[in-house]
């Protein structure tokens, strides 16, 4: 069940942090860095190095890069002259796939991936 929670968690911070249109800084692009060197302590128990278990790891890490990749694309980036900055424009697109995503994490956290 604490899975799920900071899943949702994680999910509701992303999608309040990209949904809409925002201004791309520093901290914003460290975001995701930083959540991860917190987040994966708590749940790294390990990898496979050998056997079925390492094609599965390989498998669900292609499997979360690719999702992520997809999210990326629905996420359209330009330059706002007047305030001299990046902007960025995330929509319902690219939520619907960041919820995905984190269920994908879930999924295979939990073993029902």
């Amino acid at each position: 069940m604490s899975v799920w929670i900071l899943n949702l968690v994680i999910l509701a911070l992303v999608l309040a942090a990209d949904l809409g249109r925002r201004k791309i800084a520093p901290m914003r692009l460290l975001r995701p860095v930083i959540a991860a060197a917190i987040i994966i302590p708590f749940f790294f128990k390990g990898a496979a190095s050998s056997g079925h278990g390492l094609l599965l790891e390989i498998a669900g890490l292609a499997a979360g890069a690719a999702l992520g990749v997809l999210a990326a694309t629905q996420i359209r980036v330009t330059y706002d002259d007047q305030a001299g900055r990046p902007v960025s424009r995330a929509g319902l697109p690219y939520a619907a796939v960041t919820a995905g995503r984190i269920y994908f994490t879930y999924g295979l956290v939990e073993g029902r991936a």
